[in-house]
């Protein structure tokens, strides 16, 4: 698989979107990692790099039962741009990173167990579906996970960059004027969860992610017009002093395949 291939390059280096997905409903401080991939799967091959990945999910899905991870999946964007860089991602959760180690270890000796005529035929397809060098992983640590509701079949992100010197005040922000309208919308039963991260490795170029989990599309107009219709004057300046917000973006993505405990 080729989320793994970083792991054991780097022993440990542990993504999200995604947000991971789980049958619980844990809000505050959740201990919680995501290890999310990101690959760009060639013009004309997407089913193909969808079934290329589910081959292990006979492994991945022990891993869950097991206990090793708490999800695994699979997402892809709804509205794709022609200059993205990724258009398939999957993603891994976990308590810590132990979990990850124990993770990449079980992975060495399934494909280990695989023959030496397979192991080739799986690098000739891996090479004919995905461009070449679009490989690429992020890793996050949740600090508001709370999931619950319906079935969730997208997401909706939002990217932000916090101000140099803000750092403190993202979560007194999220807990003020976000998480009161993200649980009136899950109460409501337009949304089925909602959450925000942040990388748990530096060097990435955006500082926070905030997600909802929906269970149809018509989560995003019931979220957009929640939002809208709670926005003020004062919340709206303090998210300009936290944020930068002319550079936040936003994107829908589709949940491919969950991963859960059995």
């Amino acid at each position: 698989m080729r989320m793994l291939k970083t792991v054991l390059a780097a022993t440990l280096l542990l993504a999200m979107i995604s947000p991971a997905l789980a049958d619980d409903h844990e809000q505050d401080d959740p201990k919680r990692l995501t290890w999310l991939t990101y690959s760009k799967v060639r013009p004309g091959m997407m089913q193909d790099a969808i079934a290329y990945n589910m081959e292990d999910e006979a492994f991945m899905q022990e891993m869950v039962n097991d206990g090793t991870l708490l999800s695994w999946g699979m997402l892809a964007p709804v509205v794709r741009g022609t200059e993205d860089e990724w258009n398939l991602a999957m993603w891994a959760s976990a308590e810590n990173w132990e979990k990850f180690g124990v993770w990449a270890n079980k992975f060495e000796e399934h494909k280990a167990a695989l023959s030496a005529d397979k192991r080739a035929a799986r690098a000739r397809r891996n090479a004919e579906i995905f461009e070449d060098h679009s490989h690429h992983d992020e890793v996050v640590r949740h600090f508001v996970y709370n999931l619950g509701g319906p079935k969730a079949e997208f997401f909706y992100t939002g990217e932000f960059h916090v101000r140099k010197g803000q750092e403190g005040q993202v979560r007194e922000f999220y807990d003020e004027y976000t998480a009161p309208i993200a649980e009136k919308l899950m109460e409501d039963g337009h949304i089925s969860g909602y959450g925000a991260y942040a990388p748990d490795l530096p060097g990435q170029l955006w500082s926070h992610r905030f997600w909802y989990a929906m269970p149809d599309l018509g989560g995003v107009d019931a979220m957009l017009d929640a939002f809208r219709a709670e926005a003020d004057e004062e919340g709206y300046r303090k998210a300009d002093r936290v944020f930068q917000l002319s550079r936040h973006t936003s994107r829908v993505l589709m949940i491919l395949h969950t991963g859960l405990p059995e």
